[in-house]
């Protein structure tokens, strides 16, 4: 399956329906590192009911209002994807319902994302899995192993598909970052596996992008104290930053490019570390080689150590001197 190694920025509602703070988010998170910025796309008439509880971490406001006070226009959201494309990154967002959907996809977002409490939202999820064009992003928050199988099983042959591990908590402790999961949903379900990170720092990404993560989802803001959901657990610029250095450095130390190990870029330090074969004493023509006549020596130089086994009992057929390499010619 097509794989790239992407570095979510998530926008999330830390733009608070400001137009204006959304487009600088989105310039700020490219030039820390990103290469996909995601949004969120909430028409609430048509996901929430107007006395649907809030979640734990953000009662300041009635949800069906917040949505309703912080949304985006089409255009206004065409114009972040238009945005995203002059800086060379691609686009993201999230839609929770159908209605929510078919916008994302007629402005063309580069990548849908499933959010944690969509995976069993079927009419959403079939309507996504008719569109055999898409890539899909999904999360897997709050689901069971059986509903992530059953979701997943409607989407993963799309043109491109990342199963991301995720712990619906925020702020997410360490010990429940479920890091773990990465190498099982690869080896259960066959897919692209990322992480999306709750986390207050940069290390569980780091680590799950050495597991094996090829897609690191990580909020981001321009400061904590932004009101709203989400600005308090983001990375900021500085720390975004950062953390988009160490998964360079990190995805360029793991990537196997070739499953051949190219030795010969180390032709030259193989001469000077690895070991030859040295007369230990004199040895006399006529004489048979024995192991207590040999030494191994560095530098490499006319028969390599591994050969050991084929120089013994050989006849020496002209002097050799302690200290000196063995050579083929003078053995018989």
């Amino acid at each position: 399956m097509k794989k790239k190694y992407l570095k979510v920025a998530e926008i999330g509602m830390t733009h608070d329906g400001s137009f204006g703070l959304a487009k600088q988010l989105t310039r700020a998170a490219v030039k820390a590192g990103a290469n996909v910025v995601k949004y969120q796309c909430h028409i609430p008439e048509f996901e929430t009911t107007k006395d649907a509880p809030s979640p734990y971490y953000f009662k300041d406001e009635n949800r069906f209002e917040y949505f309703d006070r912080t949304k985006f226009s089409d255009s206004q959201f065409k114009e972040l994807h238009k945005l995203c494309k002059s800086l060379g990154v691609y686009s993201c967002i999230s839609p929770f319902s159908i209605e929510a959907a078919e916008m994302c996809i007629k402005v063309g977002f580069d990548y849908i994302k499933i959010a944690s409490g969509e995976v069993t939202n079927m009419p959403l999820i079939d309507y996504l899995a008719s569109k055999k064009n898409l890539k899909i992003i999904m999360s897997s928050g709050m689901s069971s192993m059986d509903e992530i199988a059953k979701t997943l099983g409607k989407l993963k042959n799309h043109k491109e598909f990342y199963l991301l591990q995720c712990s619906s908590i925020y702020p997410c402790p360490p010990e429940k970052s479920g890091l773990g999961f990465i190498s099982l949903f690869k080896k259960k379900f066959g897919v692209n596996v990322g992480l999306s990170d709750h986390t207050t720092t940069d290390a569980t990404s780091i680590a799950a992008a050495a597991l094996g993560a090829c897609l690191i989802e990580k909020h981001f803001t321009l400061s904590k104290d932004l009101y709203g959901p989400d600005a308090s657990f983001s990375l900021d610029f500085n720390e975004f930053e950062k953390l988009c250095t160490s998964l360079d450095y990190v995805w360029n130390a793991v990537n196997i490019k070739d499953e051949t190990k190219d030795i010969n870029k180390f032709k030259q330090m193989k001469k000077t570390f690895e070991k030859s074969i040295y007369a230990k004493v004199d040895i006399n023509v006529g004489e048979k080689i024995t192991m207590n006549m040999l030494s191994f020596l560095k530098p490499l130089s006319k028969i390599h150590s591994s050969d050991y086994k084929k120089v013994l009992n050989k006849k020496v057929l002209s002097k050799i001197k302690a200290g000196k390499p063995l050579d083929w010619k003078h053995l018989k």
